[in-house]
């Protein structure tokens, strides 16, 4: 009865160790944050942005690029992966570099909202998720992040 008790406390110890240590917190590795972005709900020509938060796991000129794959719910796959130059900067190791990425929707690769084609001739509302990842100069890659479900009103 003593040998199972110790077992138990000794796999209830080793869980609690296991799930109280914090997961994703990006030390020692690249890392993307999406903080937030400013709605779910937008319309041709509108203003999105998105906030990030970039950690580097080492303090050097950083010259990143930001990967956008777009995956619509109903509308065909348009210009679905996007890259973007990251502003150089110097990273601190593990401290976390604010990034704010604007794009107008509607123009350059960010076209989007259900364009009519052969096959669909009226603009429509639809939804899609955009996820990132970045790509450091060694050819690193972060783990990716996905946005909430955005809504295109036509």
């Amino acid at each position: 009865m003593k040998s199972l008790t110790a077992k138990i406390l000794s796999v209830a110890a080793i869980c609690l160790i296991v799930f109280s240590c914090k997961k994703n917190d990006n030390k020692g590795k690249l890392g993307l944050i999406l903080k937030d972005v400013n709605s779910t709900t937008f319309k041709n020509n509108e203003v999105v942005i998105f906030n990030f938060e970039i950690n580097h796991p080492v303090t050097e000129t950083v010259n990143d690029s930001l990967f956008i794959r777009r995956k619509f719910i109903t509308c065909e796959y348009s210009n679905s992966l996007t890259a973007e130059l990251v502003p150089q900067y110097t990273s601190t190791a593990n401290i976390a570099a604010n990034y704010e990425l604007q794009f107008l929707l509607g123009s350059g690769g960010y076209q989007n909202i259900c364009t009519p084609s052969a096959t669909n001739t009226n603009e429509r509302t639809d939804s899609l998720y955009y996820t990132f990842w970045i790509k450091d100069k060694n050819g690193v890659l972060s783990d990716s992040v996905t946005s909430p479900k955005i809504i295109l009103k036509k």
